[in-house]
């Protein structure tokens, strides 16, 4: 699985590193993310569909990540699913 930085998904989307940490904390349109620690990385291939989606004005699937992070459950719990 390839990763990329958040600094080289600004380079990829022309913006600063600090307008694409603003998106992210905001919730605006940004490829799909997951933390590693302080690290927030994006699976290149989810990028890649993405930005796609992007070009053509629908939405991709949402990855599993980001489904449960965006569920009512973790909603109520800060983010995080309860197990």
């Amino acid at each position: 699985m390839d990763t990329l930085t958040l600094s080289e998904i600004s380079k990829i989307l022309r913006i600063s590193d600090h307008t694409a940490r603003n998106r992210l904390s905001m919730g605006m349109p940004m490829p799909p993310s997951f933390r590693v620690g302080k690290r927030r990385l994006f699976i290149k291939t989810e990028v890649e569909i993405w930005l796609e989606a992007q070009k053509t004005g629908s939405s991709p699937p949402m990855p599993a990540l980001q489904r449960a992070a965006a569920s009512p459950i973790a909603a109520k719990h800060g983010g995080q699913t309860m197990t």
